[in-house]
């Protein structure tokens, strides 16, 4: 379907209407429709590719450049009925051109890590780097430092465009409610959420790579391990706030979007569970799966909730195969206190200083991409020791070998 959009805007030379705006007639750039329809549809080839893991149907040449975001006097012109209020430093049009620098970020992103992923896999000679931590841990580096360019994308944000919390930061994953202000504009609001949702989901699809499966722990993958905590953060997060908003608002209703935030925060919190399964922060993982299903079940998506509740039971078989073969009355490191209900998982929790206090879900729930740039955030303890608990310290013993024998039948 993507692909003969394209064709058919080729055809109608729409790729050259984008390259051929000028700053100097503003009128004809606000009014310029076959521009607008080039900017969206690159970007809902970006996020098409990017859901379903193939390739950009839009080769890079025929991207577009960056601009500056439209003047109030255009967003009049192409929207009239768009309130426009001198309190706010934005107009209607300033989304499109934050989503669009958004997707085109993160499309750059993806195109150079794929270029990297394939020279290290051909040094190795592999078809994938889970079974080698060394080349595993190459890329996630790289991808490490790329993060940063959406951090940077977050900062320059305008703060109209940033839904705000209770006692949190917006655009992280600190598990703070949202502020849901009743007295912005309707578009403004839609326009922040959407906006949040994306980057979160972006986010997962950029580190969801490095969850590995493999029956034991790899020792020195800082970095991969540390992108397998973003990932499942974001995905809690994707699913608390869509919870929320079903519970207290009705801003989405009828959103086709609500369904592939929701699944794509859905299979990061499977995929943490199953590929961690003793992680501190597994059982909370487990019990947003639960809260995962009611949202698909609120938005009227009944394959969804018998999707999520599948995985959910599959990652519980999991657990309960982990605990038989090692003989425990409960699973390593996941203390009560610890499992919040799903009731409780959008409970107000304090940001904290991103470091290290103890081994559980308090140290690991800060800890993902808003914390990339801390260089001491892992200065007490190692991700990989958090994935796995307390296994780590039973490498000598043989208790990890044991673990490879262990599985889930489908």
């Amino acid at each position: 379907m993507i692909r003969s959009a394209v064709a058919a805007a080729e055809s109608l030379g729409l790729q050259f209407d984008a390259g051929n705006e000028t700053q100097d007639s503003e009128v004809s750039s606000g009014t310029n429709t076959g521009s607008r329809l080039w900017k969206c549809l690159i970007t809902l080839d970006t996020q098409v590719s990017l859901h379903l893991g193939r390739p950009f149907a839009i080769p890079e040449p025929r991207l577009y450049e960056r601009e500056h975001p439209e003047s109030d006097t255009i967003a009049e012109l192409a929207g009239p009925n768009f309130t426009l209020s001198q309190s706010l430093d934005i107009n209607w049009l300033r989304f499109q051109h934050e989503r669009q620098a958004l997707f085109q970020i993160v499309r750059e992103i993806h195109t150079e890590f794929a270029r990297v992923m394939e020279d290290v896999l051909s040094e190795i000679d592999q078809p994938d780097f889970y079974q080698h931590p060394s080349s595993r841990e190459k890329c996630a580096k790289y991808l490490y430092e790329q993060l940063k360019r959406l951090k940077t994308w977050v900062e320059k944000l305008p703060s109209s465009l940033k839904t705000p919390r209770v006692q949190g930061v917006p655009f992280s994953v600190d598990r703070s409610p949202l502020d849901l202000s009743q007295g912005d504009p309707l578009w403004l609001q839609r326009q922040r959420l959407v906006l949040e949702f994306d980057y979160h989901s972006l986010v997962i699809m950029l580190t969801r790579t490095f969850n590995s499966f493999l029956p034991t722990p790899a020792l020195g993958t800082f970095d991969s391990d540390n992108h397998c905590i973003t990932c499942v953060n974001s995905g809690i997060m994707v699913t608390n706030m869509l919870n929320q908003i079903s519970r207290d608002s009705g801003i989405l209703a009828g959103c086709f979007q609500v369904f592939d935030w929701q699944r794509t925060a859905t299979f990061a919190l499977a995929g943490f569970s199953c590929g961690y399964p003793i992680c501190p922060m597994s059982p909370t993982a487990r019990k947003t799966l639960t809260l995962a299903a009611r949202v698909f079940e609120i938005f009227g998506s009944k394959v969804g909730v018998q999707l999520t509740n599948s995985l959910r039971i599959k990652s519980l078989e999991l657990v309960e195969a982990f605990r038989a073969r090692l003989g425990l009355a409960t699973p390593a490191t996941t203390p009560a206190s610890n499992q919040k209900s799903p009731d409780t998982l959008d409970t107000v929790v304090e940001p904290s200083s991103y470091q290290i206090m103890s081994v559980g879900e308090e140290a690991l729930y800060d800890a993902g991409f808003y914390a990339t740039l801390n260089e001491d955030m892992w200065a007490v303890d190692t991700p990989g020791g958090l994935l796995w608990g307390d296994l780590l310290k039973d490498l000598d013993s043989g208790l990890v070998s044991s673990l490879g024998q262990v599985g889930v039948d489908d």
